[in-house]
């Protein structure tokens, strides 16, 4: 299932609107499996993943196993629990659905529903995206799902204007939770201020850009620095400790620089030192 979720970066948007940078949300996934010849003709699940970036993003991949595209009279409905809590929503299996994620293979549409209470009725789906790659692939923003940051799902596939039981469901008989993450930090592109230490001047870290595992980048909300010279701690000043105040005797000595660093959502992570000779 990871593989797939790595090929979707080119074909994710085929069902509406393009994805903005073609990346696809592929970190922390959670996947659930489901067992073939129990759909009765409709498209046969075998495994559900979700998946999310640093962005806000969720991804959706239902691989089938007798499909090979978008077929009519296909559909492919994702019940989400945003809220974990049977009071609200549609009543199903012990909680409650708040959204209703569709995917209309006759239409080659995708569509969310938001429950009011009696019905699911139109919400904003600006950010839906959708395809068929060896499964159904839909996407949206954590936003149009009020926010959530952990719920609970199942997927239903159904044959529509057919008699009798013709769906597959997974898991088959609850939901599945699921919690978003923000993705690990590859890498730090701090901007110095001289590019170099230089002795009898002051050396800062202006900002710094992160590099994630998704692919994405962003600027630190937070960072931090701890610098030795010669071996000695040296204090530093400013945003995050990241000015230093470098002696004239400095020149020739080697100065490390350690930064901890951090996005708006996730927990501070410490990089590899920078050593300089200052000039």
């Amino acid at each position: 299932m990871l593989r797939l979720l790595v090929a979707l970066t080119a074909v994710v948007a085929l069902l509406s609107v393009p994805i903005a940078d073609g990346r696809v949300a592929d970190h922390n996934p959670v996947e659930v499996t489901d067992p073939t010849g129990d759909s009765n003709g409709a498209p046969d699940i075998t495994g559900v993943t979700v998946a999310n970036d640093l962005s806000g993003n969720t991804l959706f991949v239902v691989e089938v196993a007798n499909r090979t595209g978008f077929a009519r009279d296909d559909d492919l409905l994702i019940y989400i629990d945003t809220d974990r809590s049977a009071a609200t929503g549609l009543p199903e299996r012990g909680g409650g659905v708040d959204y209703l994620l569709r995917v209309d293979a006759t239409t080659s549409q995708i569509t969310l529903g938001r429950w009011n209470g009696t019905g699911f009725e139109g919400a904003p789906g600006a950010t839906l995206r959708g395809a068929f790659v060896n499964g159904y692939v839909a996407q949206v923003h954590n936003s149009e799902l009020a926010a959530t940051t952990a719920f609970g799902f199942f997927v239903r596939t159904r044959l529509q204007g057919s008699a009798g039981a013709r769906f597959d469901v997974a898991p088959t008989d609850t939901y599945h939770q699921y919690a978003l993450a923000p993705p690990h930090i590859d890498a730090i592109r701090p901007r110095f201020s001289p590019a170099a230490p230089r002795a009898g001047s002051t050396f800062r870290v202006n900002s710094v850009q992160l590099a994630f595992e998704t692919g994405e980048t962003a600027t630190a909300a937070a960072f931090t620095c701890r610098a030795t010279l010669a071996g000695r701690r040296i204090r530093g000043t400013g945003r995050g400790g990241c000015s230093f105040k470098l002696p004239k005797s400095a020149k020739g000595k080697r100065f490390v620089l350690t930064m901890t660093a951090a996005a708006t959502r996730g927990r501070a992570e410490t990089f590899r030192p920078y050593a300089f000779r200052v000039r």
